[in-house]
């Protein structure tokens, strides 16, 4: 694989990690302080589908490393915002709603490239190793972020995951 092909599955590794992260520990986060976690699922798949099948089409008059460099910006405030939601839920349902909104435009567009940039011999095998790298990080992650949690609280896992953002955002432009 060429360089800038593992670029994108590295982007994707991260992209894995902030998802599972988010949607495996949300349960916990959300009862630690009084929210009801069904507004992150909800918030967060509404913006995935409305960025998935609407923002989608705009995005895609532009480079795709611009796209996914707003996104990720788009995502890292948006899990910083994480540390400031306290108990209230609207600012719960936002900061979950614009994770979706980044998180749905930005991976797809990273997973095509990653084909896109591939060497032609390859490339019907880019797509699947992408899948299966974002799998093994979906398991593997949380076991790193649980401890994280348990040893310096949710602040910290946030902070983690606002720095992963920050490196896709600051590779992407």
């Amino acid at each position: 694989l060429r360089s800038e092909t593992a670029f994108w599955l590295t982007m994707i590794l991260i992209f894995a990690c902030l998802f599972t992260t988010l949607t495996s520990f949300q349960t916990t986060f959300a009862a630690a302080r009084s929210l009801d976690f069904s507004v992150y699922f909800l918030s967060y798949t509404a913006a995935v589908i409305l960025s998935r099948f609407g923002i989608a089409n705009f995005s895609s008059r532009y480079d795709t490393r611009l796209v996914v460099a707003v996104a990720a910006s788009v995502t890292a405030l948006s899990v910083a915002s994480f540390l400031l939601v306290g108990s209230n839920t609207v600012l719960y349902g936002l900061a979950s709603g614009f994770v979706g909104i980044g998180y749905g435009l930005a991976l797809p567009a990273a997973q095509a490239q990653a084909v896109n940039v591939s060497e032609q011999a390859v490339r019907p095998r880019v797509l699947p190793l992408a899948g299966l790298l974002f799998e093994t990080m979906i398991l593997a992650f949380p076991l790193l972020a649980g401890w994280v949690i348990a040893g310096f609280g949710y602040g910290a896992v946030f902070v983690l995951l606002v720095f992963l953002c920050l490196v896709q955002a600051g590779l992407s432009w």
